[in-house]
This record gives C-alpha cells, structure tokens and sequence, in this order.
C-alpha cells in the first residue's frame, strides 16, 4: 500500500497535479492576459505590476499595434475573498489610479480623501473607478455596484481659487445633473446642469449641449420636486457669469437647503420667466451624499 502511494504522488509531481491557488498577481495577470486577447493584431510590453496588496493588484503595460502604442492601466480588485472585478483605461485619456504615497498626497489635498491614510485612498479611487468603468469578472451583464469608504455619493469637493488662480484653503461642492433643453429653435437637446454649494451660497449654472454655459441676466422660475414629492418653486436671476442663485432674501437658500438635506432623486423644470424667449429646462439631480459631503466644506 506505501507503495502504491508512493507511486501516485510521483506520477502527481510528474503529471502537475499541484493544486496550490493562484495568488493574486497570477489572476490579475491571468485577467489581463485576456484583455490582450480581445485586441487582434494587437502586442502587449514593458508589464509590471505597479501596486498590490491582498485584494488589489495594479498593472501598467503598454499595448501596441503597427501605427501606435498606449499606456494601459489594469486593475483588479476582489472583495471579501470572493467576487472579483476588474477595469482598464488608456493613461493618455485619464490619469492614473496609482500614484506613489508622496503624489498620492498631493492628489487628494482639498479632497474627500485627504483623511485617508495611502492604501485606503488608492481604495477609494479603485472604487470610484470600477463604479464608473469596471465589470464584475464572469458576470458580463451585471453593473459593478461597490460601496465607497466615503460616503459623498456623485459630488466633487473642490477648492476655491484666488484671482491668480491659486488654489486656496476654501472649498465648494459641485454636482453634475443631466436633462435636455428645448427653446423656438431647437427640442430635446442635451443639458448638463451643475449645482454649487459653498458655506454661504448655493447656485447652479444651465450648461446647454453640455458645452454651452447659459449667461443672459434674465429670471428663471424653477420648480423642484424633492425626494419625498414635495414642490417648491423658485424664482432665480441668472448673472453675467451664467450662475443662478439661491437668495437669502426670500428664503430659496433655506428652501433649497432642506431639498438638498433630504438626498434622493431630484426633478427640475424650469423656464424664462419674463422673457420673450422661449426656453424650457427639465433635469435631475442625485443628492445622496450631501449630509456627508457639506461636513468638509470650510
């Protein structure tokens, strides 16, 4: 029987019936190389894993074919040892997820990462990323749906500048909406709308064809549902600088405050109120986040 066994565990070495697990790195390395496969006449080089810890594995390489040559950058990420996820994307179109802990610093300053130590702030932008690009690794139709480390939903915090365009301590938060626009000329275009919020202010700016910022001193009334179906409306003056306020005077700021306390969906409709011109607006916003995101304005 010794040595009955002894021959199968020989003819095992021999054969490579070695189960050990693919690490990390080997997965990754096993996922990129399918990603290869899917561009034909297509060469991969210079690839080196850039950043990895025991869920996160960081690629860099470049991909070629006879006319040029990009820089990728590959990640792979598993959560709860379990569900893997993956992304890619060209480092000349986006700038790198990776950055060394000194970069990675200066990166987040103003940010909601900069109470982050360095991994848990190159987490969160794998997150970031994966939610917008990623997939969900042998589960080609399921949207990837990962919980951020910090809680700010789809707004930017940013920090104001001073008239050199130097970045100061002050910050804001912004947060894109998506609509379409319909005026004498045009029906059904699209619209991007950005709402700002400092300490002391909230406003937004009507963005037509997502390129075109809207700037012409008229008043424009505004009705908002809220997450809970409530309607409020608003009457806002649009200044030279294409920003609508939210005023003190007549209580829209406080109003809008309590719309944006609520978080959820938001629906917008808005016109010229006084104007010859027709215009009609209608938009949403997603304020999840926004109890989260105003705690670090200053």
């Amino acid at each position: 029987m010794k040595k009955l066994l002894l021959i199968v565990f020989a003819a095992c070495l021999v054969l490579g019936c070695d189960k050990t697990p693919l690490t990390l790195e080997k997965k990754a390395e096993q996922q990129f190389a399918e990603y290869v496969k899917q561009h034909p006449n297509t060469t991969s080089s210079d690839s080196r894993i850039v950043y990895k810890t025991d869920s996160i594995c960081i690629l860099h390489f470049v991909l070629s074919d006879n006319k040029k040559s990009d820089s990728i950058e590959y990640i792979y990420y598993v959560e709860n040892d379990s569900i893997a996820y993956d992304t890619y994307f060209s480092l000349s179109d986006k700038e790198s997820v990776y950055a060394d802990e000194e970069t990675m610093n200066n990166i987040i300053q103003g940010t909601f990462c900069s109470g982050l130590d360095y991994r848990s702030a190159i987490k969160q932008r794998i997150i970031t990323q994966l939610n917008e690009t990623g997939k969900v690794i042998g589960k080609t139709n399921l949207s990837v749906k990962l919980n951020p480390l910090i809680k700010t939903g789809d707004w930017v915090l940013k920090l104001k500048e001073n008239e050199f365009h130097e970045k100061t301590e002050e910050t804001y938060l912004t947060l894109v909406g998506t609509g379409n626009f319909s005026n004498s000329a045009t029906t059904g275009r699209d619209l991007s709308v950005i709402l700002f919020v400092t300490k002391k202010s909230i406003s937004l700016r009507l963005v037509e064809y997502n390129n075109h910022v809207v700037k012409d001193k008229e008043f424009y009334s505004f009705n908002i549902k809220d997450s809970q179906e409530k309607i409020t409306t608003f009457s806002l003056l649009n200044d030279e600088s294409g920003y609508l306020w939210f005023s003190d005077y007549d209580g829209d700021k406080k109003n809008m405050t309590e719309i944006l306390e609520k978080e959820g969906i938001i629906h917008c409709s808005g016109r010229r109120e006084y104007s010859s011109l027709y215009s009609n607006y209608v938009f949403t916003f997603n304020l999840d986040g926004y109890n989260e995101a105003v705690k670090y304005l200053k």
